[in-house]
């Protein structure tokens, strides 16, 4: 909605787009804003939006039983610098790959089993739809009882590891 981003995808056309033959579970990935408000709830258990990415992204990379897609936010090309992509392109795995621009958040979330995010509030959005959310760190909404919150960045990673989104009662949320 940010900016028009009305391409919607089905889910063969995403498996497609990125080349995967199979029927994986796909998990969203939402990249916070890096520039405008990086702290606004305080982290506790990254350095920052990069170093969260990085491990995310190292994570993914080895779990070879579920997709990942990656999705920048939509202000990230108004500040230049570090994005996105420059990260990614150190992992070369099958199973991750980048958002185009274009498409649309709310096709991503008919399609994806769930989303991770630090806490953006696309976690709002996804909880509202009746789908799983893993926060990577506090913010304000880590409490309500809508995503399941990683307290610590080793509960983080071993959440990342494990098929978190089939312990959530989405009905629920």
């Amino acid at each position: 909605a940010y900016q028009n981003k009305t391409d919607d995808i089905s889910p063969s056309e995403m498996l497609n787009h990125f080349g995967w033959k199979n029927k994986k579970p796909i998990i969203a990935v939402y990249a916070s804003n890096w520039f405008d408000f990086p702290h606004n709830s305080g982290m506790s258990n990254f350095r920052d939006f990069q170093d969260w990415l990085e491990i995310t992204l190292n994570i993914a990379s080895k779990i070879d039983d579920i997709n990942w897609v990656f999705k920048a936010h939509p202000v990230d090309k108004r500040y230049g610098g570090i994005t996105l992509t420059d990260l990614m392109s150190k992992y070369h795995a099958n199973n991750i790959g980048i958002v185009p621009d274009s498409w649309s958040s709310v096709s991503l979330m008919q399609i994806t089993s769930g989303v991770v995010t630090v806490h953006g509030s696309i976690g709002i959005e996804y909880a509202s739809r009746g789908k799983a959310v893993l926060l990577a760190d506090r913010g304000f909404y880590h409490d309500t009882g809508i995503a399941l919150w990683s307290k610590t960045q080793n509960d983080y990673i071993k959440n990342l590891k494990r098929k978190w989104w089939e312990d959530i009662d989405t009905e629920k949320t």
